[in-house]
């Protein structure tokens, strides 16, 4: 995510405070990950799901998220660096507070699996984000001191939703972590337009193509291409 800002400013308050956007993001995002494992025995209990339902929901976000990950280079050739950011935050929380409105087992592991999907990109690209705000002397530092986020999202993600559990029922504790999660992608879409535009990867030039056998070299008179073609016609013969 070249040109995010220039290199005399980096490590100025500007990148501190789109520093303190992706921290807090990606700490919000752990509000897609944690109401299930909090709400299980409600879902047992309520929805009546099985243990090899929970099961296939679990399994569902890992796979997808796994599948996710290793589909991050296609997606950024496709739709560049910030792009996805916007959509993953985006759809990440609407497949979250649409687990909300289901009631078995198939559509849930459905919607925990696409949310996996999404929210597969966000911390690769982050990581570039971040990396770029600041010098090479200064960025293990702060991408030690980013890595907290998933820390402290994890905390506040269970308590949230432990705290609606209690107060509200289980599926108030999916629309509320949705809706906290998607509120980033149109604070992305701003953030990404103040800033310089993004720079495309170089297409790298295609290599020449070697002269055909059947065809004349550059800068070869039509007599002397003859002549080597008797030559090696002879040579043939020959053999």
């Amino acid at each position: 995510m070249g040109g995010v800002v220039e290199q005399s400013t980096k490590g100025t308050a500007k990148s501190w405070a789109l520093f303190a956007v992706t921290y807090l993001s990606y700490s919000a995002l752990y509000f897609a990950r944690k109401p299930v494992s909090v709400v299980k025995s409600t879902l047992v209990k309520e929805a009546g799901l099985s243990l090899s339902a929970l099961g296939l929901i679990d399994s569902s976000m890992l796979a997808m998220y796994a599948l996710g990950q290793f589909m991050v280079g296609s997606t950024v050739k496709l739709g560049g660096r910030r792009a996805p950011i916007v959509l993953a935050f985006a759809l990440s929380g609407a497949l979250t507070a649409a687990f909300g409105l289901c009631s078995s087992a198939a559509p849930m592991a459905l919607a925990w699996g696409a949310n996996g999907l999404f929210a597969a990109c966000v911390n690769p690209l982050l990581v570039l984000f971040v990396a770029d705000l600041f010098p090479a002397s200064a960025r293990a530092s702060v991408i030690s001191l980013w890595s907290t986020s998933q820390q402290f999202g994890g905390i506040g993600a269970n308590a949230l939703a432990s705290y609606l559990l209690a107060t509200r029922g289980w599926r108030d504790v999916f629309f509320a972590s949705g809706a906290l999660v998607a509120a980033f992608a149109p604070i992305y879409f701003a953030v990404f337009r103040l800033l310089p535009p993004e720079e495309k990867p170089a297409t790298p030039a295609a290599s020449p193509r070697p002269p055909s056998p059947e065809m004349p070299v550059p800068g070869a008179s039509s007599l002397e291409w003859t002549q080597e073609r008797r030559m090696a016609a002879a040579a043939a013969d020959a053999l």
